[in-house]
C-alpha cells in the first residue's frame, strides 16, 4: 500500500510539473511575437548551407557556356591563431582557394570577393557566401521577399536577395527549403544555376 501511495504521489507531482511546464509554454507562445514567415524560410534555407556542406552546380553567367563547379568550404589558419573562412572553388578545370571571410592574419579587415566575383560564387552555390547573403536579410531585420515558382514541374518557394550586381533569387524546395537553384537578374548581367548540396565536406 505504501508503494502504491508513493507511486500515486509521484504521478501527481509529475502532473503538476507537466501542467506548470505547459502553462509556461502557453504563456511564452502568447507573449512572444510569432516569427515572420519569411525569416523562418530564410533560417531553414541557411541551415542547409552550414560550413561542412559541399555544393556542386552547373551555372551559366551571361551568354557564356554552362560551367560545372564544385565548392568546398574551408577553414584556413591565420597568423593570430584564428581561422579564416574560405572555399576551394573548382570550375572549368581550374581550382582556386578563395578567402570569403573578413579577417586577415593580423585580425583586421581583409579583402574578400565583392561585386560580380561574390555573386558568381553565390550563383555557384558556395555555401558560406550564399548563407552570408541570406543571413544578412535576417540580421538587418528585413522581411525576406518570399514567393512561389515552378521548376521541372515542382512547386518551389523563392527567396529574393538584393545585391549591387542585381537581384539574386534562390529557389527552394517547397517542403524542406533546401536550395535547388539560383537566378541572377541584373542590369548588365544575368545568370542561372542548378545546385546539388552534398552531405559533408569531401
Amino acid at each position: 500500500m505504501r508503494a502504491g501511495r508513493g507511486f500515486a504521489a509521484a504521478l501527481t507531482a509529475c502532473g503538476v510539473a507537466g501542467a506548470g511546464a505547459g502553462a509556461a509554454w502557453a504563456l511564452q507562445a502568447a507573449v512572444l511575437p510569432r516569427p515572420d514567415p519569411g525569416n523562418v524560410v530564410a533560417a531553414r534555407a541557411m541551415a542547409w548551407l552550414t560550413d561542412h556542406r559541399v555544393v556542386e552546380s552547373t551555372f551559366v553567367l551571361g551568354t557564356g557556356a554552362p560551367v560545372h563547379s564544385r565548392c568546398v568550404p574551408l577553414r584556413l589558419p591565420a597568423g593570430d591563431g584564428s581561422l579564416v573562412t574560405a572555399v576551394r572553388f573548382e570550375a572549368g578545370g581550374r581550382k582556386q582557394v578563395i578567402a570569403v571571410g573578413a579577417r586577415t592574419s593580423a585580425g583586421g579587415k581583409g579583402k574578400r570577393p565583392a561585386g560580380l566575383a561574390r555573386v558568381r560564387l553565390a550563383l555557384a552555390g558556395c555555401a558560406p557566401v550564399l548563407q552570408s547573403l541570406i543571413g544578412r536579410l535576417v540580421r538587418l531585420h528585413a522581411t525576406p521577399a518570399v514567393g512561389r515558382a515552378r521548376l521541372a514541374g515542382r512547386e518551389l518557394r523563392t527567396l529574393r536577395i538584393w545585391t549591387r550586381v542585381g537581384d539574386l533569387t534562390v529557389l527552394l524546395d517547397g517542403g524542406s527549403e533546401r536550395p535547388l537553384a539560383v537566378r541572377l537578374a541584373g542590369r548588365h548581367v544575368s545568370g542561372r544555376s542548378r545546385l546539388r548540396i552534398l552531405r559533408s565536406r569531401a
